[in-house]
């Protein structure tokens, strides 16, 4: 697994409509808890969304966010290194018709920032060109129509992958792992075992 720079310290999780509950909390729950063993706020993170707004997870649970991605890019003019994007998805990603969203994570990327995705995310960066040459993993129900449909990307067979500054996981639990394995990179095995137990 090719890794990349240490996890971000300022992380954008950005919310589609339909997203899953379960691989976003997977995701954002382990830093709560790495900044709890560590005693301070290491990582801070901001949920967004298109507009703004709030956004309903595919489990019918309506989420308020921080900021809209059109705040944070007047937030981000010059470079966005040390900034990461995790695109949290779900169900029915297979319609995702936004293409405010998909500059916007061009941009970003572009800019210096990673970009990741949980779930089913990685149709939404597939859509934004990031993923052309590089491995990727998707949740299992959607690998038939994504192979069909970025046949330049490389998806795994795996939990989640690593390719550089981009990187994707295939939801629920699968989402936990990678960012335990993010964590690590960042804070060593010490605080990833404090976090875990």
């Amino acid at each position: 697994m090719q890794q990349f720079a240490p996890l971000a310290q300022h992380i954008y999780f950005l919310l589609v409509h339909d997203f899953s509950m379960n691989a976003f909390s997977m995701a954002i729950e382990p830093l709560r808890l790495a900044n709890r063993m560590l005693g301070k706020p290491f990582y801070r993170w901001e949920l967004l969304s298109k507009d703004g707004l709030a956004v309903r997870a595919s489990n019918g649970v309506v989420v308020g966010v921080d900021n809209s991605i059109a705040a944070v890019q007047r937030d981000c003019l010059g470079p966005a290194r040390g900034r990461m994007v995790i695109v949290c998805s779900g169900i029915e990603v297979e319609t995702f018709d936004e293409p405010a969203v998909l500059a916007w994570l061009r941009r970003m990327h572009a800019q210096g920032a990673s970009i990741g995705g949980v779930c089913t995310a990685a149709w939404i960066l597939g859509e934004a060109g990031l993923l052309d040459g590089r491995r990727c993993v998707i949740h299992w129900e959607n690998l038939p129509g994504f192979a069909e449909r970025f046949p330049e990307a490389q998806p795994q067979s795996c939990l989640f992958e690593v390719d550089q500054n981009v990187f994707t996981c295939a939801g629920g639990t699968a989402s936990l792992d990678m960012m335990l394995h993010l964590i690590g990179i960042s804070l060593g095995e010490d605080i990833v075992t404090k976090v875990c137990e």
